[in-house]
């Protein structure tokens, strides 16, 4: 006698209660899915937050910017009228950039 699937063996009733129990399980996963009204509010929700926050860090960024400049501005005047002093980095004393550098005959680098 061959073996017969298990499937011949059950009773339309049972295939029908697991049928259904399918069903409820396929209608319970759509049903947690969040609706098309959900979706479109939690995307104006963050476009929202997104336009407030640029609102606010645009000008910000604008301000930072104008402060740097007119304080670069002022200290170019202030040293236009100090008499154009530069950076002592920059200073050549001896031709060759240095200050106060005492200059050891005979000895070489190396």
């Amino acid at each position: 006698m061959s073996a017969m699937p298990t499937w011949a063996y059950t009773t339309f009733r049972e295939r029908t209660t697991r049928t259904g129990a399918d069903a409820s399980r396929v209608y319970r996963t759509l049903a947690s899915q969040p609706s098309w009204v959900v979706k479109t509010a939690v995307t104006l929700a963050a476009v929202a937050l997104l336009a407030m926050a640029l609102i606010l860090i645009i000008p910000a960024m604008i301000i930072f910017i104008v402060v740097i400049l007119i304080g670069t501005a002022v200290e170019r005047v202030k040293r236009l009228f100090r008499g154009g002093a530069r950076p002592a980095i920059t200073r050549r004393n001896d031709g060759e950039g240095r200050r106060n550098v005492r200059v050891i005959p005979g000895q070489s680098h190396g």
